[in-house]
């Protein structure tokens, strides 16, 4: 039977239990409290303040409060913990400690008061006499943070010596340490169920970890400046955290991703302490400016502000039922603050939390009690029986958890020689067949309870690290998302580009056909043929990159099949493969976002044309472990060559009035034509009797600077026959045997619809027959016409031709000559 001592400390820990569900529940000390905010002795204050307290002799720091609400803890420069009754609001006692206190920290039974301070020192004071029970010596530095395991079994403490320490209370000596070498840890927080710890540096960055293993999850990156404080949501694997940046901070711990960032006050001032309410909707947020904020975890509004401390705030905590907080300042005050009642939400939140807290209440008190029976039995001399209750404790604990590495500890010190040595091996063995078979989880369990028998053996300790190791590396490979981007690394103007060169290249998706890959509005990347292409490839990973062995494998590959050929295997068109480039890169180890951007040359003479495609992989050890899809794309070639031409009327007679400009085009070529010059009309009788038109009236004389066609822009595509009110000496053009149509200056690029060979003419008239005329003819030899001075033009031709992949529709490369308009 269990001795009297056993049973009473049962009946404490029963009424703890109780105590805890009924607060969470609503009810307890807390309404209490909130309905004595009518009687509070004689000092006056505002509606929402229900208490202050004000025994401190110098500035508060740290501010902690017991599970059930019944119990506050103050501390700061004076060097005196004072606990205060939240409900009485009369000191229940003051604790005497040497220099300056950081950090408090109430046990999960209440009877118990963590401090860390100045001196290095974590201490462990009774709640009840007020005596220090122990002390525990580890840190370099001071100790800027503490917190209680959930079991009670264990303590956390940080400090501004980098060192994050986990404390065994039971042997009363350090579990395990870690080291962080970037920056002081500034703060600390635990979860409700003791599964996950997070830390804030003074460089800004947040660091999530696993209590049972000690192991860092990952980091989280984002703020700019110091982080004062952080803290877990009690219902869902959510953070807060504040920063000398002056923001807020909302994360997700199970993405490691931020939710969201808000800037609650304005500069200069700053928050500088954060809570998470019970339900986890609210944050209760302290700052340099006086002020309390409550803010929406939903949104980032401030719900209600609190005022009553003269000097900044610098801790604050919720109480269970999250309808009051208190506040600690540099006013050398602790507060109380009536936040009113709890949304809908938040109270159903809490009361779902209810069941949770209950069950892992009870389940502690069964593994508290197992590991009670091994105790004893290792005291009477039994270690057999002590094995069989410690591993019976390991049963009940969580898989993974802290009390199951506990438990797995005290099996393997109630039983030594042969039986450990068997489960040591057979845990290892099991860990390397998990690892083979690529279970990383389970060979992590198996390796850590061979770790908990003996722990300074390297071969488990290894495996857990390559286990791991291997774990991260999955999680960071399965959901990978890569995105990549290619462009030319100086691309042509909007305007002008024909002054630039002669040879152009542009690139399109190749996504089906060349009329397809873009559309109206839309730009194609257009450049020199020569000049470089650009290629970014950026990767996301959900978990931070293990190490720098993961290299990322570049191909830039010129498939030199065309596209008419016909394809006759995989292998056929891999020889006809050509690699333009190919680059390998080392992912950066410990973050979760890589970019990279690489710039791939032209070949000799520049870009040919065809089709392409951007290979990437992942490989480790020489293996491909993740191939991504080849992107495809398609490169097209413009080629423009410059033909001058110098007219005279006499030229222009002596061809039969079509001169040949020795420019043959192409349907879909492209045409630029620019022309100077002038030339004197012929005589209007000349004209009415050639066209048997009595009414024309008198031609108009051509201007140097280029003539303008009675209509505004007419396209060089629309031949037809030449308007008589056009001007009768203008320059005219035609392709072939189509109509012509007189010269207009400036006209953009234009692809022609028809092929053959680019003619001029200076007369206005020729072989065109006008409706209802009679179309006669000149002799060649008769200069009443035009005389031999009569003038010149002098023409200059831009002749484009396309080579891409694909025949281009005359709409694409109308659409694609908008990059080369003057």
């Amino acid at each position: 039977m269990a001795s009297s001592a056993t049973l009473t400390r049962r009946r404490r820990r029963n009424v703890v239990v109780v105590a805890a569900v009924m607060v969470l529940l609503g009810g307890g000390a807390i309404a209490a409290i909130v309905s004595r905010s009518s009687d509070r002795g004689t000092t006056e204050t505002p509606s929402d303040e229900l208490a202050v307290f004000a025994e401190h002799a110098r500035p508060v720091h740290c501010l902690g409060a017991s599970p059930d609400g019944s119990l506050i803890a103050s501390a700061g420069d004076d060097a005196e913990i004072r606990l205060w009754d939240p409900q009485s609001r009369q000191p229940r006692g003051m604790l005497a400690v040497r220099g300056r206190i950081n950090a408090v920290a109430i046990s999960p039974d209440s009877r118990q008061v963590a401090s860390g301070g100045d001196d290095g020192v974590v201490r462990v004071w009774n709640a009840t006499t007020g005596t220090e029970e122990f002390s525990l010596s580890g840190h370099q530095g001071a100790v800027t943070g503490v917190a209680y395991y959930p079991a009670q079994s264990h303590l956390l403490s940080c400090g501004d010596d980098g060192q994050l320490i986990l404390w065994d209370l039971l042997n009363k000596s350090a579990s395990q340490k870690r080291e962080l070498l970037r920056g002081k840890i500034l703060c600390l927080a635990i979860s409700a169920d003791g599964r996950r710890a997070i830390t804030g540096e003074s460089t800004g960055m947040l660091h999530v970890w696993d209590v049972a293993t000690f192991r860092e999850l990952a980091r989280l990156e984002g703020h700019s400046g110091p982080v004062r404080s952080a803290a877990i949501s009690p219902v869902e694997m959510r953070a807060a955290s504040c920063s000398d940046d002056g923001t807020v901070r909302w994360w997700d711990l199970e993405s490691q991703q931020p939710i969201a960032t808000w800037t609650p006050m304005s500069a200069p001032a700053r928050p500088t302490a954060v809570a998470v309410s019970p339900g986890g909707t609210r944050i209760l947020c302290g700052s340099s400016d006086r002020l309390a904020r409550l803010i929406s975890c939903e949104d980032g509004g401030v719900m209600r502000t609190f005022t009553g401390h003269s000097d900044a705030l610098t801790c604050d905590v919720f109480f269970p039922n999250g309808a009051v907080a208190a506040t600690g300042s540099f006013d050398h005050t602790v507060r109380l603050w009536n936040l009113g009642a709890p949304s809908q939400v938040e109270r159903k939140r809490i009361e779902q939390s209810v069941e949770e807290v209950r069950n892992r209440i009870e389940q502690r008190q069964r593994f508290a009690r197992q590991m009670q029976l091994g105790r004893q039995s290792a005291t009477d001399g039994n270690p057999r029986r002590a094995a069989d209750e410690f591993t019976a404790a390991s049963k009940i604990a969580d898989p993974g958890s802290l009390d199951q590495v506990t438990a797995l500890a005290a099996t393997v010190a109630a039983t030594a020689g042969d039986r450990a040595r068997e489960s040591y091996l057979a845990d290892c063995e099991a860990g390397k067949a998990a690892a083979a078979r690529e279970d990383y989880a389970e060979a992590m369990r198996c390796f850590q309870r061979a770790m908990a028998v003996f722990p300074n053996r390297n071969e488990a300790l290894e495996g857990y690290q390559q286990a791991a190791h291997a774990q991260q590396l999955k999680g960071a490979l399965e959901g990978l998302k890569a995105t990549s981007t290619l462009t030319f690394s100086s691309l042509l103007p909007k305007t002008g580009a024909l002054r630039l060169g002669r040879d152009f290249v542009c690139l399109l998706p190749a996504t089906g056909s060349a009329a397809s890959r873009t559309s109206v509005g839309q730009q194609p990347s257009w450049a020199l043929i020569t000049t470089p292409l650009v290629c970014d490839i950026a990767l996301e990973t959900p978990v931070a990159v293990p190490d720098d062995r993961i290299v990322l494998h570049f191909q830039l590959v010129h498939h030199e099949r065309s596209a008419g050929a016909v394809k006759k295997d995989a292998k056929d068109e891999a020889a006809r493969d050509k690699i333009v480039a190919e680059l390998k890169h080392p992912l950066a180890a410990g973050s979760k976002q890589q970019r990279f951007h690489e710039q791939v040359p032209s070949p000799a003479g520049g870009w040919p044309k065809g089709d392409y495609s951007v290979r990437s992989e992942l490989i480790v050890n020489d293996r491909v472990v993740n191939e991504r899809p080849a992107e495809r794309f398609a490169m097209g070639v413009i080629h423009w060559r410059e033909t001058d031409v110098e007219l005279t009327a006499s030229e222009v007679q002596d061809a039969g009035y079509a001169v040949d400009s020795g420019v043959t085009v192409e349907r879909g070529d492209a045409l630029l034509v620019t022309a100077t010059g002038t030339v004197a009309p012929g005589p209007v009788a000349f004209y009415r009797e050639l066209l048997a038109e009595p009414s024309l009236g008198a031609p108009r004389p051509a201007k140097p600077e280029g003539i303008k066609w009675w209509q505004d822009r007419p396209a060089l595509h629309r031949y037809g026959l030449v308007d008589v009110k056009s001007n009768y000496a203008a320059l005219l053009m035609r392709v072939g045997i189509v109509g012509w149509v007189a010269y207009n200056d400036p006209l953009p690029p234009h692809t022609m619809p028809l092929a053959g060979k680019l003619e001029l003419s200076i007369n206005s008239i020729l072989q065109s027959r006008p409706p209802g005329g009679v179309l006669r003819t000149v002799p060649r030899d008769d200069r009443t016409y035009w005389q031999p001075d009569s003038g010149s033009f002098k023409v200059t031709i831009l002749h484009g031709t396309f080579d891409f992949p694909e025949k281009l529709s005359l709409e694409m490369c109308e659409f694609l000559l908008r990059r080369f308009e003057f």
